[in-house]
């Protein structure tokens, strides 16, 4: 059976090192609540409130809290405890070098070489267990050419992801 609807989670970083503002948040404010498609599923859009630190631990923590399917995590004054059920995340960050907007193909377990925002390294052990690679398992070729149509924004595509969190 086919879904009627998709449900894609959106996060945003907020300002990381000498940065004292990250466009991110800027985006993933300005997406709309839903996206009507004619002839295809809807994708209703959950905004996490709250600009993420650039720091390991409290990423580490905030993981399972916005996968654990409680409203609450992305609409805090919401009444409903109906949960939620995310098709797909979406981690907007900033990349300081490009020129444009950025789409990160693929990650690594053990990249992440520079210090957050706190000047704490990621610990060695903190990702053990998952996998040593990670793959986008979409169309990114196909999503991206339809968004640059449909909105006139230039995407650059990137092999890995970067060496810190931004």
């Amino acid at each position: 059976m086919k879904k009627k609807s998709y449900t894609v989670a959106v996060t945003g970083f907020g300002p990381f090192r000498e940065y004292d503002y990250n466009p991110s948040t800027s985006i993933r404010d300005g997406l709309p609540k839903q996206i009507i498609r004619k002839d295809r599923p809807s994708i209703h859009i959950l905004k996490y409130p709250r600009n993420i630190n650039c720091i390991y631990t409290e990423v580490l923590e905030l993981c399972p809290q916005l996968w654990n399917g409680k409203r609450s995590v992305y609409e805090p004054d919401s009444a409903s405890t109906k949960p939620v059920e995310i098709d797909l995340m979406i981690h907007i960050g900033m990349h300081p070098d490009a020129e444009g907007y950025f789409v990160e193909k693929r990650a690594r377990r053990g990249r992440y070489e520079q210090p957050g925002d706190d000047g704490r390294f990621l610990a060695r052990d903190a990702l053990k267990g998952l996998p040593e690679r990670f793959v986008v398992g979409l169309d990114l070729d196909g999503i991206v050419a339809r968004v640059m149509k449909s909105v006139g924004v230039g995407l650059l595509f990137g092999g890995e992801c970067l060496t810190a969190l931004c």
